[in-house]
């Protein structure tokens, strides 16, 4: 019995050949902090001179005057995050993609306009793709109140499987 369950994201079609250095790394992160500013509607001049630790603080910042962070999380945390969300998106434009041999769940935000349904798993999955879509954008369907029916529909397919009706 296998589950493999995809989280909002698209496989990377453009693989990336060279290494991840720290070099990279720190770049990635600088871009990563400096997009999600500009998002947030802060002005450019103010951010391009910045340390990567100035722009952590500021976008966490302001990030908890939104709601969008606890009020607890230290810019240590908030960092490590970026770290690890770097590193995951470097590993997955790194690694080569090959046929998986069950299904594949997918849950999608229902808010996205990418064109295909299934965010193209579908020529992976030998046996398909289940999509479950929220009605949420990526950011809002993983934290509550969305997150707990995340977890019930996560629950469910769980169920389906060790009673065997997903193979």
């Amino acid at each position: 019995m296998r589950l493999l369950v995809i989280m909002d994201a698209l496989p990377s079609f453009n693989r990336v050949e060279e290494p991840l250095t720290d070099e990279i790394a720190l770049r990635l992160k600088r871009e990563r902090l400096l997009a999600a500013l500009k998002e947030a509607g802060i002005e450019e001049g103010h951010v391009d001179s910045a340390g990567l630790v100035d722009l952590a603080a500021s976008y966490l910042s302001r990030g908890k005057d939104r709601g969008a962070f606890p009020p607890d999380v230290t810019v240590e945390q908030f960092l490590r995050f970026i770290h690890v969300w770097v590193a995951n998106e470097a590993a997955a434009k790194r690694y080569a993609f090959r046929r998986y041999p069950g299904r594949i769940t997918l849950f999608r935000s229902g808010m996205s306009e990418y064109a295909d349904e299934n965010y193209g798993w579908g020529q992976f999955a030998v046996r398909g793709v289940d999509v479950y879509k929220f009605a949420e954008t990526h950011s809002k369907f993983v934290t509550e109140p969305n997150a707990g029916l995340l977890a019930l529909q996560l629950e469910k397919c769980i169920e389906e499987l060790m009673s065997g009706h997903i193979l």
